[in-house]
């Protein structure tokens, strides 16, 4: 955090101090054609003064001392004496009296005034250039600095999931369309069974991932103070519908496991709870509004009971809404078929490679998320 806060506050020096090398020569590149370009006008200066050999040496010096300034007041100062011992021999160069070639003084004059415009120009040029650098740089570093400090926070919330027991295999992943996702998967292993939740912030970026740790925060609180979960989901729905705007609400799926394979769920306006029990497909669903939308409401539960080789799915919308270039959508039927298809593998490997097949489909234009549990 201290590193963090200290580039964030850093000076337009140590901008470039911590440019990469790769990027410095660029920069050094630039500046060096930029200023190389004096040393060729130099020659309408003083036309008829230097030869063709001369005037591109001169290019060569007047982009080296360039360079050798930027660098110094930049990245070391000790540029500054290479800068200045070049400074000193171009000039001495230039003293000399002899000409090449004699032009009328009309001709000469005309090539100074041009000149001057010239050099005016560059030197203009060049100071803008390094102004906006100064500006627009810093602000890009602390924009990229505060960006990649929320990804990693939003990766400590929404980290991925691998569990595996004698009784069940858990995988679990979150995949944000930018740099910040709204959406959760929420694991974890209770006294007498398991957790499960899965939740969809609608919209994303940086504004559903703020809601979207609100919402964890409050429900892993809840959950280890011992408040039923469904007591917990009425806990959130109460703070959000007081402190978001009108457009934000969650969708999510709330799924207990507890002994002999008994379950608990609870649905607020999201996917269905998916069970592929060998050739059979069975959907889960509920009527009940998402989070945030209708306060103080009172969400019911359901119970089922799970079988051995039971697959179950619990996913966002993200996942099969992903379109290809043709407008083709990445249905829900996709899904079943991959899964069904690769049933023997891992809980882990089974989830990775449906996410594959969905990022290989099409561009990932919404959070996608995927819960998935083998029962043994």
């Amino acid at each position: 955090m201290k590193t963090i806060q200290k580039k964030i506050k850093s000076s337009n020096s140590q901008f470039f101090k911590e440019l990469p090398i790769s990027s410095l020569l660029l920069f050094s590149t630039s500046v060096f054609f930029t200023f190389a370009m004096i040393g060729l006008v130099a020659g309408l200066m003083y036309s008829g003064k230097y030869t063709l050999l001369e005037t591109f040496t001169n290019a060569i010096l007047s982009g080296s001392i360039a360079v050798c300034y930027a660098l110094a007041f930049t990245r070391n100062i000790w540029f500054l004496a290479v800068g200045i011992s070049l400074q000193i021999a171009i000039s001495v160069k230039a003293s000399s009296d002899g000409l090449v070639f004699d032009l009328n003084d009309e001709v000469i004059s005309y090539f100074r005034y041009y000149a001057a415009g010239f050099f005016l120009c560059i030197i203009l040029s060049y100071t803008f250039f390094i102004i906006f650098i100064n500006k627009q740089g810093i602000k890009q570093i602390k924009l990229s600095t505060e960006m990649d400090l929320a990804r990693k926070i939003h990766h400590s919330l929404v980290p991925d999931i691998l569990h595996e027991d004698s009784t069940v295999e858990v995988f679990g992943k979150s995949i944000s369309a930018s740099e910040v996702g709204g959406d959760l998967i929420y694991f974890r292993k209770m006294e007498n069974g398991y957790f499960f939740n899965i939740a969809d912030v609608s919209g994303h970026g940086v504004s559903a991932g703020i809601i979207m740790g609100m919402y964890k925060s409050v429900l892993n609180s809840n959950l280890i103070a011992g408040i039923p979960f469904v007591k917990s989901l009425e806990n959130i729905n109460k703070n959000i519908t007081e402190l978001k705007n009108k457009s934000t609400f969650i969708t999510a799926t709330s799924l207990t496991i507890g002994l002999n394979n008994e379950c608990e769920y609870a649905i607020q306006g999201h996917l269905p709870l998916i069970i592929l029990r060998g050739n059979e497909v069975i959907n889960l669903t509920q009527k009940q509004p998402g989070i945030g939308i209708v306060k103080d409401f009172s969400f019911a539960t359901a119970n089922f009971k799970l079988k051995s080789s039971d697959i179950l799915l619990l996913l966002t919308d993200g996942l099969i809404e992903t379109f290809n270039k043709k407008k083709e959508q990445f249905s829900l039927e996709s899904v079943l078929k991959i899964v069904s298809e690769n049933s023997g593998l891992n809980a882990s490997s089974l989830g990775e490679k449906l996410l594959t097949e969905v990022q290989k489909f099409g561009k990932i234009d919404d959070d996608l998320s995927i819960l998935l549990i083998k029962v043994k």
